[in-house]
This record gives C-alpha cells, sequence and structure tokens, in this order.
C-alpha cells in the first residue's frame, strides 16, 4: 500500500522558493502551508513533477482523478487511501450492514458532535419544503 503524500518542513518550502526566486512573500507561503492551500501556480514552480494525487494533497483536496478503477469505469480517487470512491461506497455499505450496532452508534455520536450543523440543515430544509409548497 503507498503512503499518504505529506509536505515536507516549512523550512525546505521556503529554502525551494527562494532557490527558484519565487516572487511570493514568506507570509503568504506560511499561510498556504499551514492550510495546505498551495495554488495552481505555486505548486506547477515548487514541485514541477508532482503527480495528480501529490497536487490535490497540496491543494488540501480530498479527492483526485486517478487511474481507472475496472469495477466502477471511475477515476475519481481519495487522496488519503488511494481507494476507489464508489468501491469505497460499497466497502462502507456492506460494514455498516455486517456492523449495525456500531453503525449506529457512530451515526449518533456524528449527530451528537454535529449538533448545531443538523440542526440549521434541518432549518434550512423545512424552509425549502414550505417555499416548494407555497
Amino acid at each position: 500500500m503507498k503512503s499518504a503524500p505529506h509536505l515536507p518542513p516549512f523550512a525546505e518550502v521556503v529554502r525551494l522558493a527562494e532557490l527558484v526566486a519565487l516572487d511570493l512573500p514568506t507570509i503568504e507561503l506560511a499561510r498556504m502551508y499551514k492550510h495546505r492551500e498551495f495554488t495552481d501556480h505555486v505548486i506547477d514552480i515548487l514541485w514541477p513533477k508532482i503527480t495528480a494525487r501529490g497536487r490535490a494533497y497540496y491543494k488540501g483536496l480530498s479527492t483526485y482523478e486517478g487511474r481507472l478503477c475496472q469495477p466502477h469505469n471511475n477515476t475519481t480517487r481519495f487522496v488519503i487511501s488511494h481507494a476507489c470512491t464508489e468501491c469505497n461506497r460499497e466497502k462502507l455499505a456492506e460494514y455498516r450492514q455486517s456492523h449495525p450496532e456500531k453503525a449506529k452508534v457512530a451515526h449518533a455520536l456524528w449527530h451528537q458532535a454535529n449538533r448545531d450543523y443538523v440542526n440549521a440543515y434541518k432549518r434550512a430544509r423545512r424552509a425549502l419544503k414550505r417555499e416548494q409548497a407555497a
């Protein structure tokens, strides 16, 4: 199994930027590094031979377009696990079906941890339904 991509130490990123004479303030480079939000321009200059997966990781994305998954004819893959999104969805559904008690507990814990989000979502959904009914 391939390991997850990782960012080089910040000092190395600064050294690389100085080496290629990147016209970008260090503070902006630090912000990009901290939040993993490098722009395509910066990635192309600092890491010209980067893979699609590495590019997605440096941009802070969770998925990227990789090689074709034969069973699903799909190219979208997760950055961290390298797994096809459709294969992952099937495995997750299979796990939830074979371990319903664990899935129920995980669902309840997620709702408890994200109560504000769930309430806001439900309010917005109710408002949309009222609007559509009128």
